[in-house]
């Protein structure tokens, strides 16, 4: 079974910056939302990002490896794994 199934209306989920990912295209069939990149930093063994969904006034943080670099400013999506993510109310 999934949790999806049985889910209805707005939840609040809980999600690890690590267990999220950005990209420059969609992918078909993922859970994916389009992201700004609103911020970085360079911590050596990974990039920080602070990306702000579309028409919303969130701010999410994902880490990606050191070789996938965004630029401030810069449109991308961020794809989420059902599985990865805990539901909080």
């Amino acid at each position: 079974m999934t949790l999806v199934k049985f889910l209805h209306g707005k939840v609040t989920v809980s999600v690890r910056p690590q267990s999220m990912r950005l990209s420059r295209t969609q992918a078909n069939g993922a859970l994916q939302v389009a992201v700004t990149i609103a911020e970085r930093a360079y911590l050596g063994e990974f990039w920080d990002y602070l990306v702000s969904p579309a028409d919303s006034g969130m701010k999410l943080r994902v880490t990606t490896p050191p070789l996938d670099i965004y630029q401030v400013g810069e449109n991308a999506w961020l794809a989420f794994d059902p599985k990865q993510m805990t539901p909080i109310s």
